[in-house]
Order: structure tokens, then sequence, then C-alpha cells
């Protein structure tokens, strides 16, 4: 039988062609096998190797792809290789960055363009490759357990496991699965040495933004396509004419019974409060907005907030808790929430809260977890001194039944001391609390509720 071969300039690979044959790839091999062994013995080692073989960079159009990949990558079978691009946020409070230089750390800041990463799958399912978009290094770990920007993405080292954690995603090195070590980054964003971490700690857990981001984009889109102009048909409610002393504009709807989120949860409070401030927009929303920790400063419903996570400039987690109500009797709500902003257009910006549910942040005992939004806030500018405030409220603070009509009486007159304490705030003046009025007999009771 006649044999054809063929050389391309490629140096790593020798195609061949024989009669009753398509074409056919040879894997390179060492010239030759160790001195003193049998041919059986070299065969034997040289399949033994195989895997250390230098593989030729695909990319490179002078040397087409030669043999098979390494078993830990896609073959290219015509099998889809799929990819996504997200930021990991570390439960230790930074986002990984792979910096150009190699160096692989923790960022508070969202948008350093390091901490932007493509995943793509490998080639068994819960396994992936992480490759940072500006710097285009592979996040990879070395014989040391020390995170690095790898760029030969062929390196087994640049194999991830990804291993569920409730919302939380740990990543298991491959080359060093039998190890037990996972990428990992410290208190203090350094990135922490592999032979340091075990299952369930902080500093393996990471969480991606992009279902909070969807949470974010469906709620921005419910509130605008939907509820928003669901409440141009609630009914007006009347106000006193104490009420409209100061706030002469002021008109409140709120949703009735047969308004489908009503329905299914009768003790939730839905309305909107549409009234004009004496306030700049630009003043006010950049304020509510940069100093949120201090809004108790303006809300007297609230006893304290913090940031739990930034996911951009104009998208974090915030928690809540809310003061005592009826004289102490009602135990302080906290609430857990997506505080987003965006500019809808010139003279209009929105601020929207969005519940978020998560065994990450679980409930605080002495607290009882409600449920706000989605909601929102809109500042329109209508001259440099004053704002139409447009607030959409939906809250659910888990009052107890026998409660709640005490707690109704309180809603409309509640959102007019809101708005009327954000302008108390900026003249510096003394803010008011609303607290619901009970019977003395409940008031003398024991307990909290």
């Amino acid at each position: 039988m006649s044999e054809t071969r063929v050389e391309r300039y490629c140096p790593c690979v020798k195609w061949f062609q024989k009669e009753e044959q398509k074409l056919q790839i040879s894997n390179p091999m060492p010239t030759s096998g160790p001195i003193g062994k049998t041919a059986e013995n070299r065969k034997r080692e040289r399949l033994r190797r195989q895997d250390e073989v230098e593989i030729p960079d695909p990319e490179n159009p002078e040397c087409p792809p030669c043999g098979p990949r390494p078993r830990w990558l896609p073959q290219d079978d015509g099998s889809p290789v799929y990819k996504r691009r997200k930021r990991l946020y570390c439960k230790t409070g930074f986002h990984i960055a792979i910096c150009p230089n190699g160096t692989v750390r923790g960022t508070t800041d969202a948008t350093d363009p390091c901490t932007l990463l493509e995943f793509s799958s490998a080639e068994q399912g819960g396994e992936v490759q992480i490759r940072g978009v500006e710097s285009n290094l592979y996040l990879a770990m070395d014989r040391k357990g020390k995170l690095y920007g790898e760029s030969n993405r062929y390196e087994e080292g640049t194999v991830w496991i990804e291993l569920l954690h409730g919302l939380h995603t740990s990543y298991l090195n491959r080359k060093y699965a039998h190890m037990g070590w996972y990428m990992a980054i410290k208190k203090s964003g350094k990135a922490k040495k592999a032979k340091k971490t075990i299952w369930g700690q902080k500093a393996v857990k990471f969480i991606s933004n992009e279902e909070l981001l969807r949470i974010r984009d469906d709620g921005l889109s419910m509130i605008l396509d939907q509820i928003l102009p669901d409440a141009e048909e609630w009914p007006v409610q009347k106000l006193k004419e104490k009420e409209k002393e100061f706030l002469p504009d002021l008109e409140i709807r709120r949703a009735t019974k047969n308004y489908p989120p009503l329905a299914k949860d009768p003790y939730r409070s839905i309305g909107l409060v549409t009234t004009t401030i004496p306030l700049n927009q630009r003043l006010v929303d950049d304020h509510t907005w940069t100093n949120v920790e201090k809004v108790p400063k303006w809300n007297a419903n609230v006893k304290s907030c913090k940031i739990l996570k930034v996911i951009d400039n104009d998208t974090r987690v915030i928690y809540i808790e809310s003061t005592a109500k009826a004289f102490g009797m009602v135990a302080p709500r906290d609430f857990v929430m997506i505080s987003a902003r965006k500019r809808l257009d010139e003279k209009r910006v929105i601020q929207l809260l969005l519940p978020v549910q998560s065994s990450e942040w679980p409930e605080v005992p002495g607290c009882v977890r409600g449920e706000l939004g989605p909601s929102a806030v809109i500042f329109e500018a209508v001259d440099e001194e004053s704002t139409i405030l447009v607030r959409l409220y939906n809250d659910d603070y888990q009052i107890p039944v026998f409660l709640y009509p005490f707690f109704a009486r309180k809603i409309n007159e509640s959102a007019i001391q809101d708005a009327l304490n954000l302008v108390r705030y900026f003249r510096n003046e003394e803010i008011v609390n609303i607290d619901v009025k009970l019977p003395s007999w409940m008031i003398k009771s024991p307990g909290r509720i």
C-alpha cells in the first residue's frame, strides 16, 4: 500500500494521506525514548506523557489546531462554548480583579475595568475558565496556591470547578482539587493563599451581580410600565385643610382592594404621593443618594440604614431598620433592598427600592423582616428652586391583622410628613415623627408584636 506524506510549514504537526483513509492528524511525540527501554516501553511512556506535550495556539493563522486539545478544554467538534461576562463579589467586601501585570487582587471599586470577567465553559459541566476582559489573562493558581493571571489558556491551573453555596458560589481549582484549594480574597483585599482556604469561609464565597441587576431591571420596568400607569386610575384621597396648608398641590392616590397585588396581600399599603417641594432637584437627588446612611435625619420612620454591597455607581444593596411603633409595642421592622438610581430624562431622575430575599442577610434578632418595594421616588425639576416629588410607596410591614386598621389610618398622614420632613431637614428644622395611636387596653398589655 502506497503512502503519501505531506509536511506543512507548521513544525508542530504532520499530515498523512492514505489511499483508503481521509486526512488524519497525528500528535507530536518525543523524538526518542529513554535509553535502554524497549519499543513497547517507549510507546507506553509516550502515552503517559501525552498531556505534557505543548499544544500550539489555534488562534495563530500560521499554526492550525494540531491534535486533540487538553482533556480539560472543550473539543473542536462543533459543540458551543458558552461565554458570559460578569463581576464576582466576595463576601469579604471586594470585587476580584485581574490586573494586566498578572496580579490578582480585590477592589471596592465596582467600575474598575479589571473587575469585568468573562466566563467560558470547559469540557465538563460545572467547570469554567475565567478571563479578565481588560488584561486578557486567565485566572489561574500555581503550585504554591497563589492566584495569578495566566496568558496560556491551555494551562490546567486556569480551570475552576463551580460549587454552589446558597446564593454564593465557591471556585475550586481543578488542578489542585485533591488538595481542596479554593479561590479566595482576604478581608484586606489581597488574594488569599489556597493552602489556608477551607469550605465555608467567607473568603471563598462569591456572588455574581447578574441576578441583582436582573431584579433591578425587572423592578424598574414594572414601576414605569405597569404600576405608575395603573396609579392614574386609583381614587384620590380626601385631605384635610391642615394637610394642604404647607403643600397646596398635594395629591394622594391609594390602590383599592381590587388591585391585583392587594388582592393577594390585603395588608400591604400601595399608593402614590405627588407634590411640589421648594428644593433644587439636583441638590435633593444627589444628597439623598450619596448620604443614604443618614436617612434617619430626614425620615422619622427609619432608625438606621447601612450599605451592604455596592454593585455599581447607581446600584447597591442596603439594610434599613425601622423604629418601633405604638409606643414600643410593635417591634422594629428590618428590610433588605436593592437601591438603584437612573436618570429618565433631562428633568427627571428616579430612585427605586426593590426587596431582596437571601440567606446572606438573615433576620436580625429583635426585628421582624418586612418588605418594601417595588417602590420609588421621582424628582422632576420645575425650576432652580422647586421640584415635583412623586413617591410610590409599596410596603408590607407584616402588621398583625387586628392592628392593621390602626396603621391604615396613619398611612396618609405618614406620607405627608415624609415629604415635609425632607423639606424640614434641608431647612435645618426638627422633623416630625408619626406614631400609631392604640386603645389604652392594648398599651397596657405586656409584650411586643
